[in-house]
């Protein structure tokens, strides 16, 4: 019988090596691992930056970094710190922009919500660039 304090990932494996790491219950048919409920394995740390239109204004801006500081909220991470840098030259042209108002934001998410920020970002008009790296704890 298992603890009420833990959570159940269900594998099935071709040898017990295969799984990555906790408690291996050795089954006929599967095998299992047992983990405790309050480990975050799947947290990681990013950071994003992304540059939006030269033209927008600042609340426009802010509502842009809000939007997406909400999606990491609403998918069970945390941000550590998010925040609009300033409107500077572009190394290059972009979509025919030489200036982009750039932020940068900190967080800590499951490892779905990058895919999910990062087609958001893409569909979205206001963002001409952006770019989201896994940094080291």
């Amino acid at each position: 019988m298992l603890a009420s304090t833990s959570s159940i990932l269900f594998a099935r494996a071709l040898h017990p090596q295969h799984l990555f790491s906790g408690t291996i219950v050795d089954h006929p048919a599967i095998y299992f691992c047992v983990w405790p409920k309050d480990r975050r394995d799947n947290m990681n740390q990013y950071e994003t930056m992304y540059i939006v239109k030269p033209e927008m204004a600042d609340a426009d801006v802010q509502k842009v970094a809000d939007r997406f500081k909400k999606l990491v909220e609403d998918k069970g991470g945390t941000v550590a710190s998010a925040g609009k840098w300033d409107k500077r030259k572009l190394a290059y042209e972009i979509s025919g922009y030489k200036e982009g108002n750039y932020i940068l934001m900190a967080f800590e998410a499951p490892a779905d919500v990058p895919a999910e920020m990062s087609r958001l970002m893409g569909i979205n008009d206001d963002i001409i660039r952006h770019r989201i790296f896994r940094t080291e704890e």
